[in-house]
């Protein structure tokens, strides 16, 4: 699995109202932050 694929998925489930923060700390929560940014 990519990346971008795993970021799709977990950022899917994210509403569109969530704060930035909330989103990296979810991000950090399932080790995405540790992955290049793939846009």
């Amino acid at each position: 699995m990519k990346a971008h694929e795993i970021m799709r998925r977990d950022l899917s489930s994210v509403e569109v109202d969530t704060p930035i923060a909330e989103v990296i700390h979810l991000m950090e929560q399932s080790g995405l932050a540790s992955l290049p940014v793939v846009d």
